[in-house]
């Protein structure tokens, strides 16, 4: 399960960055942002699941993880989770869920920096300032329960992210594996009558699709690896 979350988690900052960033505006901003606004719509987070914003609810050798944080991941997990045809009504294991997400992100955190592994202000600014002007900023934001300021600090980990996993794990793509990757989606443009480029016009985009999945692949293990070795205290 705990897999199951980092991957989810994942995939929802990329449906984010991706719609609000403009990549593939015309469909991505329609299809993501839409069906998001819906879908968070079907779960409520109850006064009773949040934490008090001031109250520390864990920390991670010495890093203190406030209630505000907690309360924005916890609505994040619960729509995931729901999405994904899990059991929210088990409040506990939300709970418990967003605890190891958030442990698991500070790790890494600490671990790029350790390593000089960094994302300069200027570039998450940069980043930032540029989702501000597509039309479903706004709506994507309230749809997963972010605030400007929630959504940059997200923003923020997940361009750190990227860089972590580009300088801390180095993977192969096979041929084999690109022409598999291609004939899938071949088969499934097929289904919905559209049109796929060439191979060669997309090989570089596939080969960068299969590495980062192998690399977001490596991050649990990765993740325990570092619980090993930190102090952890839970405080709810």
């Amino acid at each position: 399960m705990k897999k199951l979350l980092i991957t989810l988690l994942s995939v929802s900052i990329a449906i984010i960055l991706t719609a609000c960033n403009g990549e593939d505006t015309e469909n991505s901003s329609d299809e993501t942002g839409n069906s998001d606004s819906s879908e968070s719509a079907n779960v409520e987070v109850t006064e009773e699941e949040k934490i008090d914003a001031e109250k520390v609810v864990a920390s991670v050798n010495g890093e203190e993880i406030s209630g505000e944080t907690y309360n924005t991941y916890y609505r994040q997990v619960k729509l995931l989770l729901d999405q994904n045809g899990q059991d929210v009504s088990d409040t506990e294991q939300v709970k418990q869920q967003t605890l190891n997400e958030i442990v698991g992100q500070e790790l890494i955190i600490q671990d790029a920096a350790e390593k000089g592994i960094a994302v300069s202000d200027e570039k998450v600014n940069e980043q930032f300032e540029a989702t501000k002007q597509q039309e479903q900023f706004s709506e994507n934001l309230e749809a997963r329960g972010y605030t400007e300021e929630t959504y940059k600090d997200q923003l923020s980990y997940s361009l750190l992210l990227d860089k972590y996993l580009e300088e801390e794990f180095d993977v192969e793509v096979t041929e084999e594996e690109i022409q598999q990757t291609y004939n899938q989606a071949v088969e499934q443009q097929q289904e919905t009558e559209q049109e796929l480029p060439e191979l060669a016009e997309v090989k570089d985009d596939i080969k960068q699709q299969i590495k980062k999945q192998k690399q977001q692949q490596q991050i649990p293990s990765k993740i325990e690896t570092l619980k090993e070795k930190a102090d952890i205290e839970y405080n709810i």
